[in-house]
């Protein structure tokens, strides 16, 4: 795929994501709110709003990766293709499958569990698939595992990521932290 079409995706998917961060920011934060459903943590005790965050990153640092390679500035983007592809194979990737496949199961189980319907008049149905079914598809959809040259090859030892333990790392220690402080 081309550098300057790849550029314009990961700019429209960097406005999207930072669009729904701040959707959902303005949400919670709002005065449209549930008692008891954010006593501690926020919106960040929640997985899927990291997630959103961290697919922002992501596709920021993609855009901006193919800023630098359209100005001709190789030698700034070559270290940030090797840390574009860790961050999508160690934690975008992982926590996008995760989320739209946690939140799906245990909602199709029970939908008190995990999105009651008291959070309906709260968080609009459109946010709420933006948040983990376009996540997803976007993930996979935008093909990132199959159109952009990825460095991904040389990280390997038997096909697997050397780093692909970070996301689970990164999420338990994240819960313990918010553990703590409730």
């Amino acid at each position: 795929m081309k550098t300057t079409t790849l550029f314009g995706c990961h700019c429209l998917l960097f406005a999207w994501y930072a669009f729904l961060v701040y959707s959902i920011s303005a949400l919670v934060g709002g005065r449209r709110s549930v008692a008891g459903i954010m006593p501690y943590g926020g919106q960040w005790k929640f997985l899927t709003v990291i997630n959103l965050l961290l697919q922002a990153i992501f596709y920021g640092i993609s855009f901006l990766t193919d800023a630098f390679v359209l100005m001709k500035k190789y030698r700034i983007a070559k270290p940030m293709f090797s840390f574009r592809d860790l961050l999508f194979g160690a934690l975008a990737f992982p926590a996008s499958m995760f989320v739209f496949a946690m939140f799906w199961t245990l909602y199709l189980y029970d939908r008190e569990m995990v999105y009651p319907k008291s959070i309906d008049f709260v968080i609009p149905a459109w946010i709420n698939h933006a948040m983990v079914s376009a996540n997803a598809g976007w993930v996979v959809g935008n093909a990132e595992v199959l159109l952009v040259t990825s460095e991904t090859e040389k990280k390997t030892v038997n096909g697997k990521y050397k780093n692909e333990s970070l996301f689970p790392a990164i999420f338990a220690s994240h819960q313990k932290l918010v553990s703590i402080q409730a």
